[in-house]
């Protein structure tokens, strides 16, 4: 539905009726002015012969009607001189009332345009919060009306207007005006209060805060879930947030976001520039990115083979605890005595005559030593690849200290070729030459060993006398970046999660705001609060008390029901009176009430089943109430009054 000129038909509301447009009425005439392509003449026209202008203006004098154009659009009278014109216009028929209030609002200066606009601001905002069916259904009748004319008329200046439509304010007058709309049926304000108090319950059996279905959240867990949130907030850096008042915190909040995108930028910039001094050493950038990918992947594999390990300690525990006599140990090599042993492939293979059926958890104790033997091989083999991938940033980042040591590097190549004298070798050469070398201690050549530990010594020379300050700097700017970003995301998550714990506690707020208002409405009917059935006895107080009859408490005694207050016994709904008094003649296929004497009191035996009264063990409730007779009692829609 559009707006285009809900503000403009808010005013016509303010100036002839002095109260906000019920929300059917606002879309209504909008499409009215819509069509007439934003003429409100019509409009005005139709409001003036309205009966709710002609009931409010009934036997005023012309001056009388003009002061009130006055006070609705202003607050206050007119002054004479405008009085007595636009009385005597309309006396004359010169002018009819749309045209003087057309003509009163549009001259509006000073004080009167600002107390208008004001006016037609809190109508807006007034109709805007009848946003659920209850409360546009309530905005009706007389007493509804008064109170929203009374906020109305209460605006004037830009202080009032702030004041009025505050949150708290605006559904205050709201929670009055539904209230006063809205006509009190009892059985319908019991079941808006079960819903209510169901709604909070379903909220929290719903709302799963420590991710343990077993458990329900709690009104303080949502409260804590708040504070916990700011305390992050503060703990990722925002100092002062948590006792901060919420105007400042924003602030705060606001202010070091905007550092840390700062600081973000600019070590982006930092790390943009350390990145094009390494580009100019070709290949070095490309091996920077190789050094860093294979440092993450050791530390995968690392994680992976940790994990693996503890899965072979829960499968050895496993298998102890199933096998009495069993006390296995995995050795380093995965084998476990008389259990796993290596076959002659080297592969972990269950050892004779041991099986499954005879060795619960054996298997799987085989399958977690086999996957810890591949994590670790996968550990190691990472581990060479990020020391190949170090050495070749070395390689390339080379300092002028370091250059005889890697020429001498390059002199002791001679099993996969050689290196023109004084040049140093590359990375490739260093890596083949030091793969033939291990070859050839694999295969027991003469001399391998010693040739394998100089040619190490030589590349270890060669590691401490260089400094890989380029691709030391681009790792640290890197490092700078990835800081700069987690700071910024931390404080983003932890912002993130205080508004979800805010939306939470406000969602609980409303939910609980719905309780008072289900409340509100016997408190304004002059009954006390709905009282469960839950003990033997009860006594009346000296009000008007609602009770509820209980399932769970089959026996109950009422005293001085009925003496004081307009005192209500609610069954629930489907029960028919059975004005026998016997309850061996209930009806069968009816789910029935029965009023039975007892001495000065009456019995009522409330059926839980249809055939309750006929049963062997009587499905039944009995409440008593103490010195009442039968006669005294009234029943209807499932309740029960003192006549």
């Amino acid at each position: 539905m559009a707006t285009t000129y809900h503000a403009a038909l808010q005013e016509l509301y303010v100036a002839y009726f002095n109260r906000p447009a019920d929300p059917g009425g606002l879309d209504y005439w909008e499409g009215i002015v819509e069509a007439a392509n934003g003429n409100l003449s019509a409009v005005s026209a139709t409001f003036a012969a309205s009966p709710e202008y002609k009931d409010a203006f009934a036997g005023k004098t012309n001056e009388q009607i003009v002061d009130q154009l006055y006070m609705n659009l202003f607050g206050h009278a007119a002054d004479a001189g405008g009085k007595k014109f636009y009385a005597d216009a309309l006396t004359q028929g010169r002018i009819t009332v749309d045209l003087v209030v057309r003509d009163i609002a549009g001259g509006a200066q000073g004080a009167d345009d600002v107390a208008f606009s004001n006016k037609a601001k809190a109508a807006l905002a007034f109709t805007a919060a009848l946003d659920t069916d209850a409360e546009k259904a309530g905005y009706a009748g007389e007493d509804a009306l008064a109170l929203a004319k009374e906020f109305i008329a209460g605006i004037t200046t830009d202080a009032s207007y702030a004041a009025a439509v505050t949150p708290a304010a605006l559904a205050e007058v709201i929670n009055d005006v539904v209230h006063a709309g809205t006509p009190f049926v009892l059985v319908d304000a019991l079941a808006a209060l079960d819903a209510a108090n169901d709604a909070v319950s379903d909220f929290l059996a719903e709302t799963d805060l420590d991710e343990d279905e077993d458990t329900d959240t709690t009104e303080e867990d949502i409260e804590a879930a708040v504070t916990a949130a700011g305390e992050a907030i503060e703990e990722a850096g925002v100092e002062g947030y948590v006792d901060a008042s919420t105007a400042v915190k924003a602030a705060l909040v606001s202010d070091a976001q905007e550092a840390l995108v700062l600081e973000l930028a600019d070590a982006e910039k930092a790390y943009a520039t350390s990145v094009a001094a390494a580009d100019k050493v070709t290949g070095l950038s490309d091996a920077i990115e190789a050094q860093t990918t294979a440092a993450d992947a050791v530390e995968a594999a690392d994680e992976a083979a940790a994990d693996a390990g503890a899965v072979v300690l829960g499968a050895v525990a496993a298998y102890n605890g199933f096998n009495a006599d069993a006390d296995a140990e995995v050795a380093d090599d995965g084998t476990v005595t008389g259990v796993i042993e290596l076959n002659d492939d080297g592969e972990l293979v269950l050892a004779d005559d041991i099986t499954e059926a005879d060795n619960k958890g054996v298997t799987a104790l085989l399958n977690a030593v086999i996957a810890r033997e591949e994590a670790e091989t996968a550990a190691t083999a990472a581990a060479t690849a990020a020391a190949d991938a170090a050495l070749a940033v070395e390689v390339l980042d080379l300092s002028d200290d370091a250059e005889d040591e890697l020429v001498a590097v390059g002199a002791l190549i001679e099993l996969t070729g050689t290196v023109d004298e004084d040049e140093a070798p590359t990375v490739e050469q260093i890596l083949d030459e030091r793969a033939a070398l291990e070859a050839a201690v694999e295969a027991e050549e003469e001399g391998a060993e010693d040739a394998l530990a100089a040619f190490n010594d030589a590349i270890d020379a060669f590691l401490t006398a260089n400094t890989t300050a380029l691709s030391e700097d681009v790792v640290a700017k890197a490092d700078a970046v990835d800081t700069a970003q987690e700071a910024l995301d931390d404080l983003n998550d932890a912002v993130e999660g205080l508004g979800e714990a805010q939306a939470l506690m406000t969602q609980l707020e409303g939910l609980k705001d719905n309780i008072a208002f289900a409340e509100e409405s016997f408190e304004l009917n002059d009954y006390n609060l709905p009282r469960l059935l839950t003990t033997a006895s009860v006594s009346a107080t000296s009000g008007s008390d609602i009770y509820l009859a209980n399932e769970d408490q089959a026996a109950a005694r009422i005293v001085n029901f009925g003496a004081a207050g307009d005192d209500v016994l609610y069954i629930g709904s489907g029960y028919k009176l059975n004005t026998t008094g016997d309850i061996t003649k209930g009806v069968n296929a009816d789910l029935e009430v029965f009023f039975v004497k007892s001495g000065t009191s009456t019995n009522v035996i409330v059926e839980t089943s249809a055939f309750g009264s006929n049963t062997a063990t009587k499905e039944v409730i009995t409440i008593t109430l103490t010195g009442v007779a039968p006669a005294d009692l009234e029943f209807a829609n499932g309740i029960i009054t003192h006549a």
